[in-house]
């Protein structure tokens, strides 16, 4: 039998070859390089965006600052209105007459300040004016100084403290309050004048002031509107409840008084740094 020639074997073949998968041997290119080192350029780009942020971004940020700074204010300012909300109606009542003695004592003021104006700039005799408003101011500042006596309507405070336990901080809460209420001038103990520069200290034996030990029972003395002084030293948490907790367990007596004399002295002594501004 003869032999099949390759013309008639090359149909098979050429069939065989067609059934077998083709394999690619072109060089391999990198394709997908391209997109990797895109994507990590990507946070570079960003970071870059953000190191130098486009006019859009800038606006967006001041816009977000001024809300959250809105938010703050409107946080606190509901805190505050949650305090007056907490608060005893006593406590409210008693802050309320407060403003209005202090609003009314301002209006006053104001209307002696105008008509001393109005005076000075038409009066006839404007020497005296003058004259009269400079001494009117001369011892305001002295009872304020604590270089003149003073009289007037205001309180006695009697601080009974049996144990001993008064300290000298119950003492500077004692004239902060009564400052706040409007008292005008302070005398502690008939020989303690209390003014600004005065300074209350801790001995072995008690509250000390200027060196001075402060004896007990101690009466304190202020001059100003009696309601509004009483209810400064009755405040809840205030001078009467600080003397008559557990922790002090003393007693506070306070009496109005129609008269109240304030005639202990400060002595001034001369500023050594400060001088006045011109």
């Amino acid at each position: 039998m003869p032999e099949d020639t390759p013309a008639e074997r090359a149909p098979e073949e050429n069939a065989e070859t067609r059934r077998l998968p083709r394999i690619d041997t072109a060089p391999h290119t990198p394709e997908h390089a391209a997109p990797t080192r895109a994507a990590d350029a990507e946070p570079a780009a960003d970071w870059r965006s953000l190191l130098r942020p486009s006019r859009a971004q800038v606006v967006v940020g001041l816009v977000l600052c001024l809300v959250a700074i809105g938010v703050m204010v409107q946080l606190r300012a509901r805190n505050d209105d949650d305090a007056y909300a907490t608060a005893r109606r006593a406590d409210l009542v008693q802050i309320l007459d407060g403003l209005n003695a202090e609003s009314r004592r301002l209006d006053e003021d104001l209307r002696e300040l105008e008509q001393t104006r109005e005076e000075l700039r038409t009066g006839a005799d404007r020497e005296r004016v003058a004259r009269e408003e400079a001494t009117r101011r001369e011892e305001n500042l002295g009872i304020l100084a604590g270089t003149l006596p003073a009289v007037g309507p205001g309180v006695r405070i009697v601080i009974d403290d049996p144990r001993g336990a008064v300290s000298d901080a119950v003492l500077v809460d004692a004239v902060q309050e009564l400052r706040d209420a409007g008292a005008e001038a302070i005398e502690i103990n008939n020989s303690i004048r209390v003014v600004a520069s005065t300074a209350f200290g801790q001995g072995p034996d008690g509250p000390t002031s200027g060196g001075t030990a402060i004896t007990r029972p101690i009466v304190i003395e202020a001059i100003g509107d009696p309601n509004n002084l009483e209810e400064g030293a009755r405040f809840r948490g205030g001078l009467v409840s600080a003397v008559t907790g557990d922790q002090v367990g003393g007693t506070v007596t306070i009496t109005r008084e129609s008269e109240v004399r304030v005639e202990s002295l400060h002595s001034a002594s001369e500023n050594q740094y400060a001088r006045p501004a011109r």
